[in-house]
């Protein structure tokens, strides 16, 4: 559900007005000023919101429900095939952020299977973005090197 609904968003995104992507206070309250400047500049408010419920889901089901942690980097990564699709870098770099968080928590959390899902959309997510984005490729290299 999240995916199409962020999918039939991204199709209508491009049309709509500069107000709709101003954020307001209550949307990201605990964010760093930077962070929420990001998102207004980006133009990703709905897709971080969605994609931080998406880190709930993943949150809630470490060391528990595998096929709802491998869904959910599944979706992510779809997400970040659509942004190459659109050229939507804001986008882009909102999923390798996520992908980043992700990771992390499965580590705290010692999900080895849940981090294993998660490299692994990530890697697909980098040969997606190879011929678009070289860049944005080694980035993630980079990262998952790291």
């Amino acid at each position: 559900m999240l995916f199409w609904s962020l999918e039939r968003y991204s199709e209508v995104k491009p049309r709509l007005p500069s107000e709709w992507f101003a954020v307001r206070d209550e949307q990201f309250r605990g964010r760093h000023r930077l962070v929420i400047q990001e998102i207004e500049e980006t133009g990703t408010w709905m897709e971080r919101a969605m994609l931080d419920e998406a880190q709930d889901v993943f949150y809630a089901t470490l060391n528990k429900l595998h096929d709802v942690n491998n869904t959910v980097a599944l979706v992510v990564r779809l997400l970040g095939e659509q942004a190459i699709e659109r050229g939507d870098v804001g986008l882009l770099r909102a999923v390798m952020k996520f992908f980043n968080t992700l990771l992390r928590a499965a580590i705290n959390q010692g999900d080895t299977r849940a981090g294993y899902h998660v490299l692994y959309q990530d890697r697909l997510l980098a040969d997606a973005a190879l011929e678009p984005y070289p860049r944005v490729t080694l980035e993630i290299a980079g990262r998952l090197g790291y």
